[in-house]
């Protein structure tokens, strides 16, 4: 008789699981299988010796298959739990009716666990059993072939039958229902097994339909699935091991001779490579589940993290909303108080009070120029944040910029001195006009936080070849020392509400141009008092 089928014909879809087969994996499946059909033809003259019983053999092969189908079905079924993909389950209803068909042929194999064997079986009851285990399993693989290949997703609704516990009822229906025909209509089965060898119905038909069979499967697998996946490549394996073990059966003529014992060999190679496939298989849906678990956890620490600056985005700019709408309306309203007062200056001839019209005009030129920075330094910010600012590189003359700089902000003020220290000419390729912003950045800052009034030192040097450093020095009020770490951040003021300079915007975007510029901004509070900022821009800008 020829060895079990069931671990023999293992169609594990391992694309559907995502696990393919290298190269190097299908070489030396390659080397197996020929040393395999070497080895299989070697016995072929020696295959009708008969050689001593070994009871044990028979009952270790098929428990071992058994157990090999059980993991098969069991692996199968998990993700066709989860997607109630119909291909798969059919696969899997086929290798559980395959591991219960193996019990039934082992209890009414004759002496194994009786003469005759359990449950009044006859002499012809565990064949017929057996051959009927053998082309199910084959019929069935043949059709999860089919179903896949023609219409993959439309299985799913024609195999509803297999869903839940029908899965596991349907295969074991369907056994004990063959056991119960073989054990009730036994007398009246052919005879395929008589003494001292095979029947010649099994012989001339039997056997040879079991030969063909296999052989259609294996074909059908390795046309369909080219040996992709891991699993199908095991597929071929174990499928070549049971044509071998077959041929080797039934060349043995009998029971118990060498080619009988060769054939149950196959079987447990067969099995052994159902297993090895399985844990490998196991070993990787783990690796895959260990670095699925650690791409969630990193993928959900993102997402939190991309949550956590979303909200802090939207304090921020609620927040900036609120000191935006607080500085404007500051300047609006002076506007319209100073507006009055000029209104109200005007004698009831139309002559003009000129002192009180001289204050209010100055006052209005003041608070519009302050609306007019706070509107230039919001427009900055969202262009710096959303598209980001275009460098218009020229060369240009630093001394002659820092200059014409100085004597423009003296007139805005007639308590502080501004003073230009420079060496000389310094040329360098800079977008003149950002850079102006930033000195009128920086300049503003040394005003309005040296309410005192004071001189305020600009030096231009070139303390390398390749080098052009601003510095602007100021004997105001300084900067509070908790304050100096968020210095040039987006929305830090530096000062509380009586000396506020605005949006706390002006030292972030003057950070931003330099950097742009390839240079570095950074500040100093000397132990006398005031602030120290120092710009340094190589002579050729890196953007």
């Amino acid at each position: 008789m020829a060895p079990s089928p069931t671990q023999n014909a293992t169609a594990l879809p391992g694309e559907d699981l995502g696990i393919l087969s290298s190269p190097a994996q299908r070489r030396l499946a390659l080397g197996a299988a020929l040393a395999l059909v070497a080895a299989s033809l070697f016995m072929v003259p020696w295959s009708e010796n008969v050689l001593p019983p070994m009871m044990g053999l028979l009952p270790v092969s098929t428990t071992f298959g058994c157990m090999a189908d059980l993991l098969t079905a069991g692996i199968l079924l998990s993700p066709f739990a989860g997607n109630r993909r119909g291909p798969l389950a059919l696969l899997g209803a086929t290798y559980l009716y395959s591991s219960f068909a193996a019990v039934a042929f082992l209890l009414t194999f004759p002496n194994v666990f009786s003469t005759q064997g359990l449950f009044g079986a006859g002499s012809q009851t565990a064949t017929w059993l057996y051959q009927a285990w053998r082309f199910g399993v084959a019929l069935g693989i043949l059709a999860y072939l089919v179903v896949d290949a023609v219409a993959p997703e439309s299985g799913r609704e024609s195999l509803r039958c297999l869903r839940g516990q029908r899965v596991v009822l349907v295969p074991l229906l369907i056994v004990l229902v063959l056991l119960f025909l073989a054990l009730c209509f036994q007398g009246n089965l052919p005879t395929l097994i008589v003494p001292g060898g095979y029947s010649t119905l099994n012989k001339a038909i039997i056997l040879p339909a079991g030969l063909l069979a296999y052989a259609l499967v294996l074909a059908a697998v390795v046309r369909q699935t080219r040996c992709r996946s891991l699993l199908h490549l095991g597929v071929a394996m174990s499928l070549l091991a049971t044509e071998f073990s077959l041929f080797l059966g039934d060349v043995g003529r009998a029971r118990y001779t060498l080619g009988w014992y060769a054939a149950r060999a196959d079987a447990l190679i067969a099995s052994l490579v159902v297993v090895t496939i399985l844990f490998v298989m196991i070993r990787k849906l783990y690796a895959t589940l260990i670095a699925s678990e650690q791409q969630f956890k990193r993928l959900e620490a993102a997402e939190r993290e991309a949550r956590l600056r979303a909200e802090q985005a939207l304090r921020d700019r609620e927040s900036f909303l609120a000191v935006a709408a607080h500085e404007l309306k500051t300047p609006l309203t002076n506007l319209r108080g100073f507006a009055y007062t000029l209104r109200t200056a005007m004698d009831r001839d139309g002559a003009v009070q000129s002192d009180r019209a001289r204050l209010a005009l100055r006052a209005i030129d003041d608070q519009s120029e302050k609306a007019d920075r706070l509107i230039r330094q919001m427009f900055d910010l969202t262009v710096i944040e959303e598209r980001g600012l275009k460098l218009e590189l020229a060369q240009a003359d630093v001394s002659s910029l820092v200059n014409e700089v100085v004597s423009a902000v003296q007139l805005r003020t007639a308590i502080h001195t501004l003073r230009v220290v420079t060496s000389g000419a310094i040329p360098a390729v800079v977008d003149a006009l950002r850079l102006e912003q930033v000195l009128v950045n920086l300049l503003d800052n040394a005003i309005r936080f040296s309410p005192e009034g004071g001189p305020i030192v600009v030096e231009v040097g070139s303390p390398a070849l390749d080098t052009v450093c601003i510095s602007v020095r100021d004997r105001g009020i300084g900067v509070p020392g908790e304050k100096r770490a968020h210095l040039f951040e987006r929305l830090a003021p530096a000062h509380a509400s009586e000396y506020r300079s605005g949006l706390g915007l002006g030292l972030y975007i003057s950070r931003r141009i330099v950097e742009m510029h390839g240079g570095t901004i950074a500040a100093c509070f000397p132990a006398e008092g005031g602030s120290l900022f120092i710009v340094t821009l190589p002579r050729v800008a890196s953007s």
